[in-house]
């Protein structure tokens, strides 16, 4: 017996690589592909269901003229959903509900310019919100800012890192607050499978994953990470669906400087894959290349040590950084 215990007993290092592969080559494989499975069999039926515009219901987007706030616009208003589009720029929004409006001419388009970059904006938005002739019924918490060059904390612009927050978390906060009243006080639709309301939050795999040069907008997609888990449990009860969603990268005019063509996939493909889990998973990468990349990264930091990955992660950014400048100089 002594002979099996001295060879068939596992030391501890053993037990945890064992572990960790099992972790990383069996357990993440598979949650991965259940995932996807569930993502694009089941989840995109109850979506649907979730995702049915009754008469008058109305979605808010924010950040709604470019990139993947556009995008929701578009695919929100295909699925049946009058439209009240939140954007800094005014001509932008006209074009952008122009567009919608010349293709869905029985929705209703409304649209307000404000800059989330201030915080005295959520008067005008509320009283908006308030005077729209039906029920809100989707909130999607896009707006957000991005400095197009990696920079060191203090090396970023003066006074950027405070429009970073508001544009970021102030928004997220302050217009989660104003619709959650909202659609608590509405009555109960007449489809009684359907939920009081949907809060989509647009986060990123940077509140995920510690990226050096990305300080503080990494700060600010934890916030929303954070906020959306406890508000989706909060909310659970009162048949409020929240989801977040924490991309990788994604073709946008907000990071296009940052793009790599083997990991960023486009607005329209992420935009369709997130709506599709909405009411399956309250956390999502939302497009599959997403789930990969960030389980990976994920499994990668937490076995390195965090030292050496921040350490080569900053290598690796200030590298790119420094091409963008050298790319800008010559153009």
């Amino acid at each position: 017996m002594q002979f099996f215990t001295q060879y068939l007993s596992p030391s501890v290092v053993e037990i945890s690589g064992l572990v960790f592969l099992g972790y990383v080559f069996v357990y993440k494989p598979a949650r991965l592909l259940l995932g996807w499975l569930s993502n694009n069999c089941c989840s995109g039926c109850k979506s649907s269901r979730i995702l049915k515009a009754a008469p008058n219901d109305w979605a808010v987007v924010t950040g709604s003229t470019d990139g993947i706030g556009l995008e929701y616009a578009r695919q929100l208003a295909e699925k049946g959903f009058n439209l009240l589009l939140l954007s800094r720029t005014e001509e932008k929004l006209q074009n952008v509900a122009l567009e919608i409006g010349g293709k869905y001419p029985q929705l209703k388009i409304e649209y307000l310019a404000v800059d989330f970059t201030h915080t005295d904006i959520y008067e005008n938005i509320k009283k908006k919100i308030n005077s729209l002739d039906g029920q809100l019924y989707i909130l999607v918490n896009n707006v957000g800012i991005l400095h197009p060059i990696p920079e060191l904390f203090a090396d970023y612009p003066e006074g950027f890192n405070m429009k970073q927050i508001n544009a970021n978390v102030v928004s997220s906060t302050q217009m989660t607050d104003i619709a959650l009243k909202k659609m608590l006080s509405q009555k109960p639709s007449v489809d009684e499978k359907r939920p009081k309301g949907v809060i989509v939050f647009i986060s990123s795999s940077a509140g995920l994953i510690e990226i050096p040069t990305f300080s503080v907008y990494g700060a600010t997609k934890a916030y929303i990470n954070y906020l959306g888990k406890v508000v989706a449990a909060e909310y659970a009860s009162k048949d409020i669906i929240v989801q977040t969603v924490t991309p990788n990268q994604v073709v946008t005019k907000m990071s296009k400087e940052l793009h790599e063509a083997s990991i960023a996939v486009s607005a329209k493909s992420f935009v369709s894959y997130s709506l599709k889990a909405v009411g399956s998973e309250s956390m999502t990468n939302g497009h599959p290349k997403h789930k990969f990349i960030n389980t990976t990264l994920m499994a990668i930091t937490g076995w390195f040590s965090e030292k050496f990955v921040m350490r080569k992660m900053l290598e690796s950014m200030l590298k790119k950084s420094q091409e963008i400048k050298e790319k800008n100089k010559v153009n």
